[in-house]
């Protein structure tokens, strides 16, 4: 894991070594366009971009992903080595990498500039650099039901107020105090129910901050500048754009007649006049700012917006 100096990439052998850089889109805002041929999957599901480097023999070995890839060759050769679903493999123990103790290729390609593999979660592969070559891999969200469930019950559990609690003012006298009777069964079962029994909206509302967690990158972006006044005098100069800032993520829902606007980690219910600028803003890295309407409305949304951090304004 980094950071490394100079001095380590000196001390390197000029073969068999390769280096996995990791979210590159957020530190590079530049390289969404490797992205953007993918965005007919939904932005919730796009992980990052990833870029690694092989020298010639380089790899990581045989290994499986738990999410959907893309791997795209930019530049030199790559022979790629591709097995079987090899989800209930024996892996290496002590590796972040999935690698595999056995790997038997079914298929092996050699991949030039310009070539696209796609990989579906949990199958066998091994990639290899023959010669100095580097692949963009754009990799896709895969949250497991253990994690989802446990958000979600997180989130239940913050809304219960602290004071509510069992009450039996009919418990029944029972022949045996060893007993867990059928009633006290119920009872829980109910209080569960009722616990996670939540309306469409409340529900959508978790979701959206659920897939809008900010990337950790948010933290050393600067605090808001600008006071109120200045953002939108900024707002309103010609040639401005709203760009998104990187590691934000905003995204959008209906429920019903109601819009809600997720962003890094926090939901809003936004009024139907401001539905077209929602999903511009959702969709689009960078728009003119004169391209959404300039109403007081819209205007507070983007202010909303620019102190969560989610955009900033470029003059041009």
């Amino acid at each position: 894991h980094g950071p490394f100096s100079e001095a380590d990439f000196a001390a390197l052998p000029e073969t068999h070594w390769t280096l996995l850089v990791t979210d590159v889109e957020k530190y590079l805002p530049e390289l969404r366009t490797l992205i953007e041929p993918f965005r007919f999957i939904p932005d919730w599901r796009i992980d990052d971009l990833m870029i690694s480097y092989a020298a010639d023999g380089g790899s990581v070995g045989p290994h499986t992903d738990e999410y959907d890839v893309f791997l795209l060759q930019l530049d030199g050769e790559r022979e790629w080595r591709i097995g079987g679903l090899a989800r209930d493999t024996e892996h290496l123990p002590d590796i972040d990498l999935k690698i595999l103790k056995h790997f038997e290729p079914e298929q092996v390609w050699r991949v030039k500039p310009g070539d696209l593999l796609y990989l579906p979660p949990g199958v066998a592969h091994y990639g290899i650099g023959r010669g100095p070559c580097l692949t963009a891999s754009v990799g896709f969200r895969s949250p497991s039901h253990r994690e989802i469930l446990q958000a979600w019950c997180e989130r239940l559990i913050l809304d219960i107020p602290e004071a509510a609690r069992l009450e039996d003012p009919d418990l029944a006298l029972q022949e045996n105090p060893g007993e867990i009777s059928a009633a006290a069964s119920e009872q829980f079962q109910r209080i569960i129910q009722a616990r996670l029994a939540q309306s469409p909206l409340a529900f959508k509302r978790w979701l959206g901050e659920f897939l809008t967690e900010p990337h950790p990158i948010l933290d050393e972006t600067e605090e808001p500048t600008l006071d109120e006044p200045a953002f939108h005098r900024a707002l309103s100069a010609a040639g401005t754009r709203i760009e998104r800032l990187p590691g934000s993520r905003i995204h959008w829902q209906r429920c019903g007649d109601e819009w809600i606007l997720s962003v890094n980690g926090e939901s809003w219910q936004i009024p139907e006049e401001l539905g077209e600028a929602v999903k511009r803003l959702a969709s689009q890295f960078s728009l003119r700012a004169d391209a959404l309407p300039t109403n007081p409305r819209a205007g507070g949304l983007l202010w909303r917006l620019y102190l969560a951090r989610a955009i900033t304004l470029v003059e041009v």
